[in-house]
C-alpha cells in the first residue's frame, strides 16, 4: 500500500518541483525560486502501534462527580456567545466570576457538588455489586494469576469495595 505522502511526492515530482521535508506536519516546496510550506494531510485514528481497548458490554461504571467549579462553569457558559468569545476566553471570564463569587452563592454549588458525590457513591456501590462488574473482576484476577503477578501487589484501585 502506497502512503499519501509518497503519492503527494510523486505528483510534485511530475510537476518538476523539488520537495524537501521540513517537519512532520508540512512539506516545503520550491516554486519560482521561493520555498512554500504546504500542510500534509494526516490520517485520523489512533497512532500506529496503539491498540484501542475493546468496549466491554454490559453495565457502564458511573460518571465521576463534578466539582462545584465545574457545575458553576456549566451554568455560566450558557450566557456567553461562542461566536463572540473563544472557548478559552469564556473559561477565563467564568473563572474570574468564580473568584469574585460571594460565599453564600458558592455554597449553592458546594451543596450540588455534595449531592453529586452522594449520587456517585450510591451508583458506584450498585455497580460494584452488579453481575457485569463481578465478571470483569473475575477476568482480571484470572489474567493476573496467569501472568504470574500477585493480586495484592496491584495498584488497580477498582478491585475492592470502597
Amino acid at each position: 500500500m502506497v502512503s499519501t505522502k509518497a503519492i503527494a511526492a510523486r505528483q510534485l515530482a511530475l510537476i518538476k518541483l523539488p520537495i524537501m521535508q521540513a517537519d512532520q506536519g508540512s512539506s516545503t516546496v520550491c516554486e519560482g525560486g521561493q520555498w512554500i510550506c504546504l500542510p500534509v494531510k494526516r490520517r485520523g485514528g489512533w497512532p500506529k502501534g496503539r491498540k484501542r481497548k475493546p468496549e466491554i458490554p454490559g453495565a457502564k461504571p458511573p460518571k465521576a462527580p463534578q466539582t462545584a467549579y465545574v457545575l458553576f462553569l456549566a451554568d455560566r457558559r450558557k450566557f456567553y456567545d461562542p461566536r463572540k468569545y473563544s472557548f478559552g476566553e469564556i473559561t477565563k471570564l467564568v473563572a474570574a466570576e468564580w473568584n469574585c463569587l460571594a460565599q453564600p452563592q458558592r455554597d449553592v454549588y458546594e451543596r450540588r457538588c455534595e449531592q453529586e458525590k452522594n449520587r456517585y457513591r450510591n451508583e458506584l456501590q450498585a455497580y460494584r455489586q452488579s453481575h457485569d462488574f463481578q465478571l470483569i473482576m473475575r477476568k482480571k484476577r484470572l489474567k493476573r494469576a496467569l501472568s504470574g503477578r500477585n493480586p495484592e501487589d496491584s495498584s488497580d484501585c477498582t478491585d475492592g469495595p470502597e
